[in-house]
């Protein structure tokens, strides 16, 4: 057992140390608050063709982006994250070998994005590649693009609430 480990006083050492609830808010709070969801998202297809695309989402297509994303969570990822490059790197070459991730995050794509991957389709049909699928249209860091914002906007609403729930009353 090291130094940290020790029992405060007046407490048996398996109970769980007192934690500072309204610090670990205050904390989250703070993070939310940094976060700043954008209006529009740049994306740009595989043709270098760049469309502008809303950050907000209907609440339909938040589910639908929720549950495709919700699908992929549930998956033992490849690789183990931790904090160096590498890590990161062999996670990202990882998720884009395995189809049904690749899949996942293109359905998601497709339902946070529809009329720009109908844009991109046609403009791969005008190129004569005629490629459908968000995964031939899109770089994979534009699909992950094209649903961060959505999670930052998600994040800060939250923030809010924590805010808003937290602080004392007046």
């Amino acid at each position: 057992m090291t130094d940290t480990d020790a029992a405060q006083p007046g407490q048996a050492a398996d109970d769980p140390p007192d934690v500072d609830i309204q610090g670990a808010m205050e904390q989250l709070r703070s993070l939310f608050a940094t976060l700043v969801p954008p209006d529009r998202v740049e994306l740009q297809d595989a043709l270098g063709n760049r469309y502008d695309a809303t950050a907000v989402l209907p609440a339909r297509a938040q589910i639908k982006v929720m549950q495709q994303l919700h699908a992929l969570w549930e998956r033992d990822l490849p690789v183990n994250l931790s904090a160096d490059a590498a890590s990161v790197a062999g996670l990202i070459v990882a998720l884009a070998a395995d189809e049904a991730i690749l899949n996942g995050l293109s359905d998601a794509f497709v339902a946070a994005h529809p009329k720009v991957v109908k844009g991109a389709t046609e403009a791969s049909a005008a190129a004569g590649d005629g490629y459908k699928h968000p995964a031939d249209l899109f770089p994979i860091e534009e699909l992950v693009a094209g649903l961060v914002p959505f999670f930052v906007r998600f994040a800060a609403r939250a923030g809010d609430l924590i805010a808003a729930t937290t602080s004392p009353a007046k």
